[in-house]
């Protein structure tokens, strides 16, 4: 089976031949029906070899994307948790996730870095072992000096090549990351900004004219009703206009201060405050440290420059393993310790994303805490950082960690 990437005037083609026929229920399916991102193709039979074409229009080549595109965790888990959907999208319509041609030549992806992939009756390529090698062409090009980066990429591969892959459990090792595609960064106003805004002239309010309006026309119908307008020059209606606009500049008054002290104060928030469980790992033994965790993903280990939960023994590995909360869970990961990570007397497997509930004994390598939660505090996003930051005010977890020694 041969591949090969070809062009015309119009748009790029993907053009695969064999020595035998691969069509079947895929090619009937797709030719007929349209499944968004993926690809079915026209056959053609050549001196006894067939070819077949799938059409891409002006879209890209991973391989070809992967050498301009400078790769983030955002990025990355975009990509992937589309290859996850496509091959959900393809079980839906009775298809084969195996007859996905999973190669980084032969993947397409638009402008918007949506995916498109070709699919081929009898094509049978193991899933496992062609996402392993598209992750292995990500490590050539990646920024491997970005921790986080390393981490979620090397996760990727070791999944991709356990024994017993699924498809289950890369989308729970994804599922624990929480980056947001549609997120924008903060980015804070220039003093150019704030001048701009300054000289821009306000818009003239059409209320206030209004109001204005009916207040006049209230006072001429007044007037109107207590014939006023027919002695308009003798002493005592001046006397009676004058109580009038006494009083009418009394309930203008009591007006403009209810509205002034009814007026709310606007405060910009970047992000909303969302309940959240709250972990500390409180030390069974005296010479351990309390760990309060206050922010998302956080990391254990001996290596002080690189971790936030420090623990200097050399049973312990540099970075040991990492806690991930979400809203309303706890998840330990083992980041492929050499003394492995417990939870319950139980060992975890390297990368296996273990949810934490309040009491569990958890085991970093021979140092023993327990797990302490409590749901009283919220958290903040810090969108520039991607952390999530819990407000040291909020925490009441003094009674249930009273004697321990806060890291």
């Amino acid at each position: 089976m041969q591949m090969e990437i070809i062009s015309d005037l119009r748009e790029r083609k993907l053009q695969v031949r064999t020595e035998e026929r691969k069509g079947g229920y895929g090619t009937e399916l797709l030719n007929n029906t349209a499944v968004e991102g993926i690809v079915g193709p026209a056959e053609l039979s050549v001196d006894g070899e067939v070819q077949y074409t799938f059409s891409f229009g002006e879209k890209e080549t991973l391989t070809e994307y992967l050498k301009k595109e400078k790769l983030d965790e955002k990025k990355l888990l975009r990509l992937y948790r589309q290859f996850l959907e496509k091959m959900l999208l393809a079980e839906e319509y009775f298809l084969v996730p195996e007859n996905l041609i999973l190669c980084s030549d032969a993947i397409f992806l638009t402008s918007e870095r949506e995916l498109y992939l070709a699919y081929m009756d009898g094509y049978a390529a193991d899933v496992a072992d062609e996402l392993a090698k598209i992750t292995e062409e990500i490590m050539k090009v990646m920024d491997h000096g970005c921790r986080s980066l390393t981490f979620l990429v090397y996760g990727i591969h070791k999944i991709c090549r356990e024994e017993h892959f699924t498809l289950n459990k890369l989308e729970q090792y994804l599922a624990q990351y929480h980056y947001e595609e549609e997120a924008q960064e903060f980015v804070p106003r220039s003093p150019a900004d704030d001048k701009a805004k300054r000289t821009e002239k306000p818009k003239k309010e059409t209320g206030k004219k209004r109001e204005w309006f009916i207040g006049g026309v209230v006072i001429l119908g007044i007037a109107w009703y207590m014939g006023w307008l027919n002695e308009i020059f003798t002493i005592r209606v001046w006397q009676d206009w004058c109580k009038v606009g006494l009083l009418f500049c009394v309930i203008i008054a009591i007006w403009g201060i209810s509205k002034k002290t009814g007026k709310k104060e606007h405060v910009l928030q970047y992000e909303k405050d969302t309940a959240a469980m709250v972990l500390c790992l409180k030390p069974i033994e005296e010479h351990d440290k309390l760990m309060q965790i206050d922010h998302s993903p956080y990391y254990i280990g001996n290596d002080e420059m690189h971790v936030e939960g420090v623990i200097l023994q050399k049973d312990v590995s540099e970075v040991h393993a990492k806690i991930i909360i979400e809203e309303k869970a706890v998840f330990l990961i083992d980041q492929e310790s050499e003394k492995g990570t417990f939870v319950n007397e139980q060992r975890l497997v390297p990368w296996e994303c273990r949810r934490l509930t309040d009491g569990d004994i958890v085991d970093i390598s021979s140092h023993r805490y327990q797990a302490v939660m409590t749901g009283d505090m919220s958290y903040v996003k810090d969108k520039k950082t991607g952390k999530m930051h819990y407000r040291r005010a909020k925490c009441f977890l003094s009674e249930r960690l009273s004697g321990a020694a806060v890291k």
